[in-house]
């Protein structure tokens, strides 16, 4: 061929084994695209929506305090936090649906960032409640005791599952 002519001139012959493998290698893909197009398959790309009207709902509270110490920074918001799970609790009853999604205590320093000026502790919770009529009720109660973020407040539904065979 003219290219391999060419290469040859150029080239020693090391490197022209180099390139005969090359394509040798070129002329049998060819072939394996061919059995590969042979190979039977269906592809699917679509989308689909459905929609339902929510019944749960999902509220993230957030316990924030500060102190000169970390001791005291932990203490004071595991009082102020326990005093919103059983403000929560008050509403929802005993078997609510509210756990601990997240907890910090970190170091506050000066605008220099060379001295520690005090801690803050974080401890978010979330309550979820199968009843959208109570988010309400309960931002109010857990502000009132101690709370000072919302942080979150998602609706969604139960079982999703007939909604999303619908979609499909």
């Amino acid at each position: 061929s003219l290219a391999i002519g060419i290469y040859d001139t150029i080239y020693e012959e090391a490197e022209m084994k180099r390139l005969m493998v090359v394509l040798a290698m070129a002329a049998a893909v060819p072939v394996a695209a061919q059995v590969t197009a042979a190979t039977r398959f269906v592809r699917s790309v679509g989308e689909g929506t459905s929609s339902g009207k929510p019944d749960r709902a999902t509220i993230g509270f957030a316990v924030v305090t500060q102190a000169t110490t970390a001791p005291d920074a932990a203490a004071q918001n595991a009082d102020k936090t326990a005093a919103v799970l059983n403000a929560l609790k008050q509403v929802l009853g005993p078997n609510a649906d509210i756990r601990t999604i997240n907890y910090s205590l970190y170091a506050n320093y000066s605008s220099t960032g060379m001295t520690i000026t005090g801690f803050t502790a974080s401890n978010t919770v979330l309550a979820t409640v199968d009843d959208i009529n109570i988010p309400g009720k309960l931002i109010d109660a857990a502000i009132a005791a101690g709370a000072n973020r919302v942080d979150s407040l998602q609706f969604s539904i139960k079982d999703d599952l007939p909604l999303r065979r619908e979609a499909l």
